[in-house]
């Protein structure tokens, strides 16, 4: 009886997609409030702007947050468990850019995400179109300090052997500038300049 109760509640076919994960929690893996993350020990950092994701919430009732994957001083990027994915397949985890919503921030999101869907429907036979990533989804997170506008993007854009040489290359250098150069890179911005 239960049984089916609960099948009439879901949407059809709702019951053959995977639902959220059960996370257990690590009492080691707390971090206090008053200590400084990541993007808080920016300089002009304002946590107004941020959108405050906890670990393990759904947004957009579609994907539900696992691990940060990474930040800047106008966005952070999460994996995200998929919860459209079918039960039958493995679960699918996507990256998803949440911008701050600061003026000139939100300001260059919405360009970007114009930009972005501009680049999406493009339809061209070009062989660059297989390097570029496409934007998949896209919503809106209303924070306690205003609107975020989020993006999900085309995963796997390189294809593992040509992402195995770039990191190779990428290592080759790094590794020629520690041992000949004695230059020690203290961020994801240094490498860029050196390597892009």
């Amino acid at each position: 009886m239960k049984f089916t109760t609960r099948l009439v509640n879901l949407s059809p076919l709702g019951f053959l997609r995977s639902g959220p994960s059960k996370f257990h929690s690590n009492p080691a893996s707390f971090i206090r409030a008053s200590q400084w993350v990541e993007e808080e020990r920016a300089p002009h950092y304002n946590h107004r702007h941020f959108y405050p994701i906890q670990l393990h919430a759904i947004l957009a009732n579609r994907y539900q947050v696992v691990l940060k994957l990474g930040w800047g001083t106008s966005s952070t990027v999460w994996l995200a468990k998929d919860l459209y994915q079918w039960r039958c397949l493995p679960p699918r985890y996507v990256a998803i850019k949440v911008n701050a919503n600061n003026y000139t921030s939100k300001e260059n999101a919405q360009k970007e995400l114009r930009i972005t869907q501009s680049i999406t429907r493009t339809s061209s036979t070009d062989e660059g179109r297989y390097f570029v990533r496409t934007l998949l989804d896209s919503f809106e997170l209303s924070g306690p300090h205003g609107n975020h506008i989020c993006m999900r993007f085309q995963g796997s854009v390189l294809p593992p052997d040509v992402l195995r040489a770039v990191i190779r290359m990428v290592m080759m250098g790094l590794h020629y500038l520690h041992t000949q150069c004695h230059v020690i890179h203290t961020g994801q911005s240094c490498v860029q300049g050196i390597f892009l």
